[in-house]
């Protein structure tokens, strides 16, 4: 899912879209956010009930009906209700995915697999204040986490920070986690915020370190044509499209890069209207450029 537009360049006045994604390429895999293992050392059950539902695109009738009927059986083990949560939002179910991540955290107020997934869900649909109050509250509670708030649930919220335009909190609340685990949501925020050039050696480090990632490879492509290499950073954008021709992010910054630093029109015509396919928003205005008539918008595609 591409985000909110970027400054870049030589000129300063065209702009790309950045990604941070991770598995949810920040659409619901899009919360830029992982969701935390399961920290809970309970039965082999459990692990092997993960690893079967990690492997099917979307959940059987038999393992949801599992987790209910654990969950039921089990009313202080906050574990089936969130696998159940899994399950719903694998078959975009994310109402009643809700449902059970609130039975978690009811059962588990700090459960962090369960606040993760939460908040993601909230990010997922806009619901950005919802997630920063939800983090907010589970971080100012001592007893939730005693052995301090988990790095992931900090880059959650300055992700809830960022899309509400308080980069200067998301910042604030970066400067918390470690840089090891800022990941790809730290070079996205730093790049949104006033010294995106900052992020340029985060953003190359996680494309190397994350070869098969699209949103790092489409981020390192941005950091290299701020510095004036636009070979390089067309080079990055084109493998993001190799790893996941899904991602819209990366044809609009091909679009930007031939149109403005190599001044091929045809080019980024052609890049801009396989954008059009994959999504809607424009942050440039290049339908301006490109259209003569309005363009009629296109839905994003899921992931």
């Amino acid at each position: 899912m591409s985000r909110a537009p970027i400054t870049i360049g030589a000129t300063g006045r065209h702009r790309l879209a950045a990604l941070a994604g991770i598995g949810v390429a920040l659409l619901l895999s899009s919360c830029g956010v992982k969701t935390m293992t399961h920290e809970v050392a309970t039965s082999e059950r459990h692990s092997s009930s993960k690893s079967a539902s990690n492997s099917s695109p979307l959940p059987s009738k038999g393992s949801l009906q599992e987790a209910r009927e654990q969950a039921a059986l089990q009313p202080g083990e906050p574990y089936w209700p969130f696998h159940a949560a899994e399950l719903y939002v694998r078959s975009d179910s994310l109402t009643s995915a809700e449902g059970w991540l609130e039975i978690a955290l009811a059962r588990n107020a700090g459960y962090a697999p369960a606040l993760s997934l939460l908040s993601r869900i909230y990010f997922k649909t806009g619901r950005n204040e919802q997630g920063i109050t939800l983090l907010e509250s589970a971080r100012s509670d001592p007893a939730r986490f005693p052995d301090g708030f988990p790095a992931e649930l900090l880059a959650a919220m300055a992700l809830h920070y960022d899309a509400l335009g308080r980069h200067d909190l998301a910042a604030q609340v970066l400067r918390a986690v470690p840089r090891a685990k800022s990941g790809s949501v730290g070079v996205y925020v730093t790049m949104r915020g006033d010294a995106p050039d900052s992020a340029s050696a985060a953003a190359a480090a996680l494309a190397r370190d994350r070869p098969k990632s699209a949103a790092n490879q489409n981020n390192a492509g941005i950091a290299l044509l701020r510095s004036g290499d636009p070979v390089g950073a067309a080079k990055l954008f084109q493998r993001a499209i190799e790893l996941d021709p899904k991602l819209p992010g990366p044809y609009y910054n091909l679009a930007i890069l031939e149109k403005f630093y190599r001044l091929d029109d045809e080019a980024a015509e052609r890049w801009y209207r396989k954008y059009r396919e994959r999504a809607s928003d424009d942050p440039d205005g290049l339908a301006q450029v490109f259209d003569k008539s309005p363009v009629k918008p296109v839905a994003e595609k899921k992931d």
